[in-house]
């Protein structure tokens, strides 16, 4: 029932905030409010209630933001304090209640918008249910606190000794306090609702008669003192906990502002949570008594850089700065932040797993004496100025200063040098381990094959020469190029390669060859019927292939790929110089589009006559000025340049760089999904948006009656752009759309999907029936610059306006501001 009240509520206070026009103060009346009143608020300051009200009473009721004083007449039993402490009274400073009431309910509203100006509560004379102490609202017998005036302008308060019980929400908003004093009676069934309201002061101080709580330099704990139950975050950045005390509540430090915590010997349990959300902590000592910690809480501090351990503790131990079991032959954990330049282990340390790293700054490493088992996973930056390794150890060996197995068949660990040369032992050479090795000259030895996974030998940037040792039979060299011994397979070939002439005994290319490479041109030869094509797409300058003509799987075509039938364009090159091009009629699919769409000169596509029908994304690309197909085509057909499906239902691609300033779209079409395309842009590694790639040349459009699908949709998201376009016009016989004073609308009203250079009316109006405005809308708005204002029509129940930002009918989302300069994105998170 309470669930069903609060969403009843919160759309009527959405329709309240809406429906408020400016209010001139009137501080001279008072404002009588009854159930039957039908008179109009005329912003009085005060506000009289003269009947038992409940938050109901009040929905679809304004905002009175010019109300100061709430008096309650006598006569009144009860009321709702929710009515006070959410959103209907936003300034009010004082409450008066008569004698006759009884009861005060409340219904767990949120109280964020209400009583943060309240100044006093006062109570009168007689009533029998309530009294308020210097302007604090308690039950009669001063057993229950129900509301401190967060406004008052006091610093201290002192909970009287007669209080049991803290209402939640007592002291919201009360910001300004810095010291609460515990009463006498408060017990520990209260430390929730202290830890939720008051973690922000400076400092408690208890009552000498309380048998729950005591305080030491203004941090709160047991009345033993033996257990810390909450660290003040106005305190301060440092603190030592004092002698006595055995254990840490969990949550004591929650969103502590600490940067370093001392514990005192005797800490026997950091309970889960306690200082899980301290990041500025840097470093921490654990305490000799310590036997229950949550490893992960303290593994998780961005900030810890050194942990240490005192000495006699039967659980950790600690060895420059990183946490160890009690014999040292594990690591428990390392600090987050840890950035030691030499890494150095204890002697007994017995697995080893550099993940756990950050080795930004590392450069010199002691592999331990017992060490059994290294691991390495993740990590392409882990050359070291130098490697040692300790005396005694039966695992791993040193070989021209770098770490390898007692056998020498696997690098663990690569020492920086120009020239690279490994044991003739070696079977596998992991290129990630020495890429950042400053290698001049690598030796390839004998036996060991080129473990590269993503990565190639000539990955290598500072790589000068490229040479085999003696006896290899794995491997040899032809012009750089790294082949099979039996040059049927192609390894990889040296970065500066222009030009690839592939010789003609190589049946296969290897993974991720052409990744970073700038080729120019490649031949291939007969032979080859094994590549990876889709990695071609990632050569940046490729301007032709020529395939042999007696290859058996792939032919050319003026320097473009295909499948030898020529059924299949298998690629464009990116940097073909060609501004027009015309498929072969064989060709039935494009297997990869990206390198056409990405190419700056084609300017003219003709599409073949088989071609099957797909969305290619020819949007995409910034250079097509005209897409035409082949006659005898039942896939597409072109008109004016402009791409559809056969059936003329589907606007397939509009180019880029269609110089005309007007297009209208035939009646015939209802999805307009290729009128313009978009590109993800990261943010970061977790998250992006699209950013549109629109014709810029366009200035008018008109949508056809029969349109029902005509933006772009990327996770449910609409994306626009034609940052040139001036106006719109939509046929009179379409029912999905349609355009009022330059904005264009859903045909019914309820969505706002564009703002044109049209619009010239400086307020903009949001319509009662309008339940959805994409971002797209407002991106319009920032980029015209001409809304200085935004009113919403009374009756609309989605949108509310507060100052001048465009809020949802509950409040707690923003979606503009007037006068935004940057306008907002649609964020993907992967």
């Amino acid at each position: 029932m309470k669930k069903q009240m609060r969403y009843i509520f919160y759309l009527a206070i959405a329709c309240i905030w809406l429906a408020v026009p400016a209010q001139a103060v009137r501080a001279d009346s008072e404002y009588n409010y009854s159930k039957d009143n039908t008179a109009a608020y005329n912003a009085e300051e005060v506000f009289t209630i003269s009947e038992n009200l409940v938050i109901s009473d009040f929905f679809n009721k304004p905002v009175y933001f010019s109300v100061k004083e709430i008096r309650i007449k006598e006569g009144v039993t009860s009321f709702d304090w929710d009515i006070l402490a959410t959103g209907y009274f936003p300034n009010l400073e004082t409450v008066t209640l008569p004698s006759t009431l009884k009861k005060i309910s409340y219904n767990g509203f949120n109280y964020s918008d209400g009583l943060s100006k309240l100044r006093a509560v006062t109570v009168a004379k007689g009533n029998t249910s309530y009294v308020s102490v210097n302007g604090c609202l308690f039950n009669k017998s001063k057993t229950l606190l129900l509301q401190y005036p967060a406004a008052s302008g006091n610093t201290s308060y002192v909970i009287p000794d007669t209080v049991t019980k803290i209402k939640s929400n007592a002291f919201v908003h009360a910001d300004k306090l810095q010291t609460v004093t515990i009463g006498a009676k408060v017990d520990r069934s209260q430390l929730k609702s202290i830890m939720n309201q008051l973690r922000h002061i400076n400092g408690f101080k208890v009552s000498s008669r309380n048998t729950s709580f005591s305080a030491k330099d203004g941090v709160l704990f047991d009345k033993k003192g033996a257990t810390l139950l909450l660290y003040p975050n106005g305190k301060g950045t440092v603190y030592s906990v004092p002698k006595g005390t055995t254990a840490l509540l969990k949550n004591s430090f929650y969103n502590s502002r600490i940067k370093k915590l001392t514990l005192p010997s005797g800490l026997k349990s950091i309970n889960k949570g306690a200082l899980s959300t301290c990041n500025e902590l840097t470093t921490i000592t654990i305490p000799k008594a310590l036997t229950k910690m949550d490893v992960i809480d303290i593994k998780n501090l961005k900030s810890l850089q050194t942990i240490s351990v005192e000495s006699g503790n039967k659980l950790y131990k600690s060895y420059k700065g990183i946490l160890y079991n009690r014999d040292l032959t594990k690591i428990i954990f390392v600090p987050q932040a840890y950035s030691k330049s030499s890494l150095l282990f204890p002697s007994t340390l017995q697995s080893l797993d550099l993940s756990d790293f950050s080795m930004k700054n590392a450069r010199e490493i002691k592999i331990p004496r017992d060490l059994k088992t290294f691991f390495s996973y993740n990590q392409s930056d882990m050359c070291f100025s130098r490697i040692v390794l300790e005396n005694g150890n039966k695992k791993f060996i040193l070989h021209r200063g770098s770490l390898y197995n007692k056998e020498k068949t696997e690098l663990s660990l690569f020492l920086k040098q120009e020239k690279a040369e490994f044991p003739d032992t070696l079977k596998s050479l992991p290129i990630r381990l020495i890429i950042n090795g400053g290698i001049k000259e690598l030796v390839i030895p004998p036996k060991a094959d080129i473990a590269g996974g993503t990565l190639n030998i000539y990955d290598i940037p500072t790589l000068k020469k490229v040479t085999l040792s003696k006896g290899n039979k794995l491997y040899t060299l032809e012009n750089g190029m790294l082949l099979s011994a039996d040059k049927s397979i192609l390894y990889d070939i040296p970065q500066d390669t222009k030009n690839l002439i592939l010789p003609d005994s190589v049946r296969k290319i290897e993974m991720m060859l052409f990744y970073n490479r700038d080729l120019t041109s490649i031949k291939i030869p007969k032979s080859l019927t094994d590549m990876r094509i889709f990695e071609l797409r990632y050569i940046k300058s490729l301007e032709s292939i020529e395939v042999d003509p007696d290859n058996s799987k792939y032919a050319s075509r003026d320097g473009v790929l295909y499948n030898k039938e020529l059924t299949e364009l298998l690629y464009y090159p990116i940097k073909k110089q060609s501004e027009a091009y015309t498929m072969p009629d064989t060709v039935k699919t494009i297997y990869d589009s990206f390198s056409m769409i990405r190419n700056p000169y084609l300017e003219e596509l003709t599409l073949s006559k088989e071609l099957e029908y797909k969305d290619y994304n020819f949007t995409g690309s910034s250079s097509l000025k005209e897409i035409q197909v082949s006659q005898g085509s039942t896939s597409y057909k072109s008109m004016d340049g402009v791409l559809y499906n056969s059936a003329g239902t589907e606007l397939i691609a509009y180019p880029y760089q269609k110089s005309d300033k007007s297009f209208t779209i035939p009646d015939t079409v209802i999805s307009v999904k290729g009128l313009y395309n978009a590109e993800p842009v990261s943010i970061n590694e977790y998250s992006y948006y699209f950013e549109p790639h629109t014709n810029p040349h366009l200035e008018t459009l008109t949508i056809g009656k029969n349109v029902k699908e005509f933006f772009r949709i990327y996770y449910d998201n609409p994306v626009w752009g034609f940052e040139n376009l001036k106006k719109i016009i939509v046929s009179d016989e379409n029912q999905n759309f349609k355009m009022d004073n330059g904005i264009l609308y859903s045909k019914d009203g309820t969505v706002m999907y564009l703002c044109t250079d049209e619009y010239q009316n400086p307020v903009l109006t949001i319509p009662a029936t309008v339940t959805k405005i994409p971002t797209i809308f407002y991106q319009t708005l920032v980029r015209s610059g001409k809304v200085k204002g935004i009113e919403v029509e009374a009756g609309n129940t989605s949108f509310r306006m507060e100052s001048q930002s465009l809020y949802n009918y509950l409040g707690n989302l923003k979606y503009f501001t007037v006068g935004d300069t940057e306008y907002p994105r649609d964020i993907v998170y992967d």
